[in-house]
């Protein structure tokens, strides 16, 4: 809101606006006057176009909306550049007042020139200047905008871009291949070889012209865009998905009224009850880090444009649910942008269709592009084109651009009568992986950290777990006891921390608690922990941050069940051992329930102040295995709290301020994390003497990221194409440990 702010100054508030309609200043809770003509002309400009704000393209370089193409009427020059200053992105270079305005408009020249000769039956049907305003076609809810809110955005905006783009886009396998090559890659500058399709359900399918890119169909769809892109294995789809997703991330940059683009594998789409709107919450927490309520916000306001990969990947029996649920998500949420990526076969066969508005289908290399390609590059690949056009297996692989980069890697240099014949593809493809992994684990500028065998089995284990799971990203935080080879494993794991539990509860409990006291009080404080908390699954704490809000709403759970809680754990532990008998009843009795009811009051307390460090956001930085080391900070500052307000208590009502504190020091220590920690301790020690992983885990895929087996997504870890994932996981796996180097 803008009323009651003088003009040339602004004040902080919350903002309420239509997405599209309210300018950046706005939106960071900082509106003046100037935000009232920007949406003055954003408005005009609809009424003008047809078209919300949102879906009109911008410049790319300058981030201003490009609108006067789409504009029905035949516009004079002087109101095209009125309303260009009305919505200026940057308020100083729009017009002070809107006196200033008014003035510009009463200027003695036509607004609008005659009608010219329509170019279309659309533009012929308004008669300028005499127009009645339609309304305002259904957009997503106002959305409340506030610095946080802002904030938040930006953080997102810049994950997916430091995750997907920089990371993965930019240091794709075909650039991994030029650079070892020793050859300049420009991104601003490659077009790639492979050709486009275009599809809709009216239109069949027919060849795009050379350069056209995603982005360009994407945006000849208008508002509520969803597109399809098919392919071969290895023939583009993530790469054009990604770079669709670029320039998608530059105008939501530009432009805050852009929806957020973000990456999503549907591989981790494993429930088939489960709304994509609850899945997409699931994959914001774990790999963007984002807490669910501002995730379930940005859903519900259709604030996401949605770049889901995978679809392939989703398993067999689950694919059509998935489709229906993608449905589903479409029809409810309608103004919601998302794009869909598949291997063309794996989509063929199923039995029902996305509802999309359009799909691009990827063609195949040519023998005369690869030709010319590998022509261009330099002496250490004539042997490989030589190979080539004598090779028939060659010649049906080097037709997907992931082959062609792959091929680049392993034969390069290779004398032409050294290059070994194959009368199948499955064999020459088998073969092609294999020296592509014998290259890369002796690449001169690498040093070699692990045994190469270790090596291959490390990477085998991880790629077995991640396609029995399901999963494109790896984040050495998300492991789960589910993960250990057999039945045997889990029970060795859970008696670990059984027996882990009992002697750091024993230990504890030894400095204020009687022998015959000690081992009832660990039995029920064990069996607490196994009702709240379990031992099959490990969950990181998130990141601590104040809210009076949030630790508002567990008042009620803090300040009422607790005190409940607290005095009927007192009077069972009174009557167990003796402190409450027929003999002593009436006077023992109020005493026991009222150090229940402070005991229960002190850790509803801290109950309260753990909830209210809980606070929905998005970490900033993320780093591998970020969610342990957060659960053992969390964990040590609710240790702390759990001994100082406890014992404090204590002491001012006279009771016993070490058993107090211990007791604090416990609660703090397992509900502010530190099971977590155990957990994956205990998990990551068997693992390790199994022979499964290194110890230092995260050096480990590090030192894989620069053999070029993987890449490093902010905190988590994808093999560089699914396809050498497929490969690691077909490959057998040694039972015997190997040498835990690392």
């Amino acid at each position: 809101m803008t009323l009651g702010i003088p003009p040339g100054e602004s004040a902080l508030s919350i903002a309420i606006g239509t997405r599209g309609y309210m300018p950046p200043e706005q939106a960071a809770g900082k509106p003046t006057y100037a935000s009232d003509l920007y949406s003055l002309g954003m408005t005009a400009i609809y009424l003008l176009t047809q078209q919300s704000p949102q879906t009109l393209p911008l410049d790319p370089r300058t981030g201003h909306l490009l609108w006067q193409d789409a504009s029905r009427v035949a516009l004079d020059a002087s109101l095209a550049a009125i309303l260009n200053r009305a919505i200026a992105v940057h308020q100083g270079d729009r017009y002070a007042s809107a006196t200033a305005m008014l003035a510009a408009l009463e200027v003695d020249s036509p607004i609008f020139s005659p009608p010219s000769e329509p170019t279309s039956p659309l533009l012929a049907t308004l008669e300028p200047p005499e127009f009645s305003p339609s309304p305002e076609p259904p957009t997503p809810l106002p959305v409340a905008y506030s610095q946080q809110s802002y904030r938040n955005r930006q953080i997102l905006l810049n994950k997916v871009k430091n995750y997907w783009i920089k990371g993965v886009l930019e240091t794709s396998l075909h650039g991994k291949a030029l650079i070892e090559l020793g050859l300049e890659i420009r991104l601003d500058a490659v077009e790639h070889p492979w050709g486009m399709a275009w599809e809709t359900p009216e239109q069949s399918r027919q060849s795009l012209p050379p350069g056209t890119q995603a982005i360009d169909k994407f945006d000849e769809m208008g508002e509520g865009r969803t597109l399809l892109i098919l392919g071969e294995p290895g023939s583009g789809k993530t790469t054009t998905l990604l770079e669709l997703g670029r320039h998608l991330v530059v105008r939501a940059e530009a432009n805050f009224n852009q929806p957020i683009p973000v990456v999503f594998n549907l591989s981790t789409w494993t429930q088939l009850k489960q709304p994509l709107a609850d899945w997409l919450q699931q994959e914001l927490q774990t790999k963007y880090q984002v807490a669910r309520e501002i995730s379930q916000t940005w859903i519900e306001r259709q604030q996401l444009l949605l770049l889901l990969d995978g679809l392939d990947e989703v398993d067999v029996t689950r694919r059509e649910h998935c489709v229906q649920v993608i449905n589903q998500f479409c029809q409810k949420y309608g103004h919601t942008e998302l794009v869909v990526c598949s291997r063309i076969q794996d989509y063929e066969m199923l039995n029902c269709r996305l509802q999309l508005q359009g799909a691009i289908c990827l063609q195949s290399l040519t023998l005369e592009q690869v030709q010319h390609y590998l022509e261009n590059t330099g002496s250490a690949l004539v042997t490989l084109s030589q190979a080539i056009q004598k090779d028939w297996t060659l010649q049906e692989l080097v037709k997907s651009p992931l082959m062609l980069s792959i091929m680049m890697l392993a034969y390069q240099r290779i004398p032409l009568e050294d290059f070994p014949r194959f009368e199948s593809i499955c064999d020459r493809h088998r073969h092609l992986f294999e020296a592509y992994i014998q290259r890369m684990l002796n690449r001169r500028n690498v040093e070699s950290v692990y045994p190469q065998q270790q090596t291959q089995q490390w990477l085998i284990w991880l790629a077995q777990k991640m396609v029995a799971e399901s999963q494109t990203i790896f984040l050495i935080e998300r492991l789960q006891p589910h993960w250990l080879a057999n039945s045997q494993q889990l029970k060795v794991y859970q008696l670990i921390f059984w027996v882990n539990f009992i002697l750091i509860s024993g230990l504890i409990g030894s400095f204020v608690l009687e022998i015959q006291k000690l081992v009832p009080a660990v039995l029920i404080g064990g069996i607490i922990f196994a009702l709240v908390f379990g031992t099959h699954q490990i969950v990181p704490s998130p990141t601590l941050k104040w809210s009076y809000q949030r630790a508002q709403k567990t008042l009620i759970l803090g300040g009422a069940i607790a005190p409940l809680f607290g005095i009927a754990l007192k009077l069972a532990f009174g009557v167990a051992f003796g402190q409450i008998t027929e003999a002593n009843y009436s006077s023992s009795l109020p005493q026991e329930i009222s150090q229940g009811l402070i005991f229960g009051l002190t850790f509803g307390l801290i109950l309260i102040l753990i909830r209210g460090f809980s606070t929905p956001t998005i970490d900033t930085a993320t780093i591998p295995n970020q969610g342990i080391r957060q659960s053992a900070k969390n964990a040590l500052v609710f240790a702390i709290f759990g001994i100082l307000i406890p014992g404090l208590i204590a002491w001012v009502c006279e009771f016993r301020v070490s058993f107090w504190a211990l007791c604090g020091l416990s609660f703090g220590l397992v509900v502010g994390g530190g099971e977590a920690c155990l957990k994956h301790l205990i998990l990551r020690l068997i693992l390790y003497f199994q022979g499964c992983i290194p110890w230092n885990y995260s050096r480990f895929l590090d030192y894989a990221t620069e053999r070029i087996f993987l890449q490093k997504v902010g905190g988590g870890y994808i093999f560089v194409h699914r396809l050498l994932l497929e490969h690691f996981a077909q490959m057998p796996l040694e039972t015997t440990p190997g040498t835990r180097k690392g």
